[in-house]
């Protein structure tokens, strides 16, 4: 049973506010801090806000990628996690809006979890939401409800939430222990690196769609096609338990599997439509068209992508091969 505290009042305060980010700003996601002892919330938690926040088409959320190359520029180890104040100066650095940062403590022998969004140069509290849990295993949903929430005061519209608004546990996972096997395989650096935590996620949960789908574009990349086809297909057969998001990269990646190039162009044109901010989506739209020799549409699609991320290399590349 969820009990609403602090969030349920500020959000009453701050219902009649005008938004506080724009469909531009750019947020950049903090590690939890975890004072309970159990070290299974210590990534998992993120994981799922980040679920969250991801399959809204208003918010942006800063790349995994970016994150450890600004850590990198800033002499610190890429796998260094994101502490309030790193992730302060990873915005600053970066001229980024806001940072969104969590904790959960226990209290007795429930838990208390915190949502904060903070603005980075000011550092003032743009939103926030608490929510109390009676036991570990209401913490998932616990969060994933304090994430829609925080959605709606960082300015997404009703209709948008209630579109977009998976269930964290059916997005990902009823079980924390793979959520944080999981998470684990999304930060190494390495496909060789992530594989056995993918590998472990399904161990825990074999119906996980995601780690299916992150399997599948593994063995892609080594070059096993028949194992990257069996994963992606069992990814696609649990596509209705992911988010909107998730789903457009599970059906294009099952599609591309098969070789159905027109699906997989399909797939990427929607996928763009819906999130329109996300250049991977151009990028990979502009790629299939240059296949198929559609060299005006992938134009288009190209340069969407560079501008939407002018400092990725691969968006140069496919303008280019498209002139």
């Amino acid at each position: 049973m969820l009990l609403l505290g602090l969030g349920a009042a500020w959000w009453a305060w701050n219902a009649n506010r005008q938004p506080v980010l724009t469909e531009e700003d750019v947020l950049v996601l903090t590690d939890f801090v975890n004072t309970t002892g159990d070290p299974v919330f210590d990534s998992s938690l993120k994981q799922a806000v980040e679920v969250k926040l991801r399959e809204s088409p208003f918010l942006n959320v800063y790349p995994d990628a970016k994150v450890r190359e600004t850590l990198e520029l800033m002499k610190r180890s890429p796998e260094e996690r994101i502490s309030q104040t790193v992730g302060r100066e990873i915005c600053q650095r970066r001229g980024l809006k806001a940072m969104v940062t969590g904790q959960i403590a226990p209290l007795g022998d429930r838990y208390v979890i915190d949502l904060e969004a903070l603005e980075c140069e000011s550092g003032a509290t743009l939103a926030v939401h608490q929510v109390e849990v009676d036991s570990k295993e209401d913490v998932l949903g616990a969060v994933g409800e304090a994430t829609t929430q925080m959605r709606k005061q960082l300015g997404e519209s009703l209709a948008s939430i209630e579109r977009y608004d998976t269930p964290v546990e059916e997005a990902t996972t009823t079980s924390l222990d793979a959520l944080k096997a999981y998470s684990l395989g999304q930060e190494q650096v390495t496909d060789e690196a992530a594989e056995p935590f993918f590998e472990r996620a399904l161990e825990l949960d074999p119906n996980f769609a995601l780690a299916h789908a992150r399997l599948g574009t593994l063995y892609r990349n080594f070059g096993e096609w028949a194992k990257a086809e069996e994963y992606a297909k069992r990814a696609y057969d649990l596509r209705d338990r992911v988010s909107e998001r998730e789903r457009f990269y599970i059906t294009s990646h099952y599609y591309d599997s098969l070789g159905n190039l027109e699906k997989v162009i399909e797939t990427l044109r929607l996928n763009a439509q819906v999130y329109p901010r996300d250049w991977v989506a151009h990028h990979n739209l502009a790629l299939n068209l240059l296949i198929l020799g559609q060299f005006n549409e992938a134009l288009s699609a190209a340069q969407e992508a560079l501008r939407l991320a002018p400092d990725e290399s691969f968006p140069h590349h496919k303008v280019m091969w498209a002139y």
